[in-house]
């Protein structure tokens, strides 16, 4: 999957240039200053890898240059955006709970990037800290695959530097990573020719029909169990996986209220494997004023043989003052 790219120019790339600069300091913004009564500082180390070699924090002569890790609660669709440290550290207060590291936003200058690491860990009770792992993010030519090991010397000592009056155990509780959705031995491209799929144009994959209208601006399905389409494909034996997630929201780190809502896949709500026909209606209602991501991939039942998520591409421009592109999104959708 391709990460998004968003770029504003002139005048507003001005405007988040000023804020890029005025985020950085000794101080990383987001970042913990002490825990919450109740709460245990969450904290783990984090490296992005890019074409072989390691990214560097700080300000760039773009702007400023930094990582955020996205982390939903589980009884929650708000998450909560936090920047590592310039020495790659992150620490985080959370009340005892189950949790799900959504993903990142790597911010470079006036560019960004988000990726999703689909993991999980839990925040036990009694831990005055809980270490959930050296996480890294290897990204090559756009593509990128995410690590966890236990490797906790560095970071407790971190840990225990930056907060040298708290005391009370440190629990480990690694972050678990998704491994696979359903049943498969192999993947094929979405574009390959076995699927019988015409990848020409914006949608590579299927075609989304129903959820109508822009797939970029959360069209509004007629019910809460809304009948799923897509332009069927010529290859022999293909069937259809559709999935649905939930949409989480968050905001950029540092709390301003000039920060946009963002949002990115949450808790998957539904996947349903080797749909025969190019439509699926749902059994059960989802949640009503919702919002939504889904897409739709190939199988081969007969080589136990599946294919990447459909996504698709946009361009937005407007001369002077905003572009906006994106490369490997999924279709969304609302409810009423």
């Amino acid at each position: 999957m391709r990460d998004a790219i968003t770029m504003r120019l002139f005048s507003l790339a001005f405007f988040l240039l000023f804020l890029g600069g005025c985020a950085t300091g000794t101080a990383m913004k987001g970042e913990l200053e002490k825990a919450k009564a109740g709460e245990s500082v969450v904290f783990g180390h984090v490296d992005v890898i890019v074409d072989g070699k390691k990214q560097e924090w700080g300000q760039g002569w773009t702007g400023a240059v930094y990582c955020s890790l996205i982390i939903l609660p589980d009884d929650s669709t708000h998450a909560v955006s936090n920047r590592i440290s310039d020495d790659g550290m992150f620490y985080l207060s959370l009340k005892p709970g189950n949790y799900h590291l959504l993903g990142f936003r790597l911010q470079q200058g006036t560019q960004h990037r988000v990726g999703r690491i689909d993991a999980r860990f839990t925040v036990p009770d009694g831990s005055a800290a809980v270490y959930i792992g050296n996480i890294t993010i290897d990204m090559k030519r756009g593509y990128y695959r995410t690590r966890v090991v236990n490797n906790m010397l560095e970071p407790a000592k971190a840990y225990k530097s930056k907060y040298p009056g708290r005391t009370g155990t440190i629990a480990t509780s690694l972050i678990q990573l998704t491994t696979r959705i359903g049943n498969y031995s192999r993947i094929a491209g979405v574009c390959n020719s076995r699927w019988g799929v015409d990848c020409k144009g914006d949608f590579k994959g299927v075609t989304p029909v129903t959820p109508a209208g822009k797939v970029t601006n959360y069209p509004e399905t007629d019910s809460l169990t809304p009948t799923f389409s897509w332009k069927p494909v010529t290859g022999k034996g293909v069937s259809y996986d559709l999935i649905i997630f939930e949409a989480a929201t968050y905001r950029y780190p540092g709390g301003s209220g000039l920060s946009p809502e963002q949002t990115m896949k949450g808790r998957m709500v539904l996947y349903k494997e080797n749909i025969r026909n190019a439509s699926y209606k749902l059994q059960t209602a989802l949640k009503p004023k919702t919002r939504y991501f889904w897409s739709v991939r190939f199988r081969d039942q007969a080589h136990n043989l599946v294919s990447g998520w459909s996504t698709y591409s946009h361009i937005t421009f407007i001369p002077f003052i905003y572009m906006s592109s994106g490369y490997g999104a999924w279709f969304t959708f609302r409810t009423p």
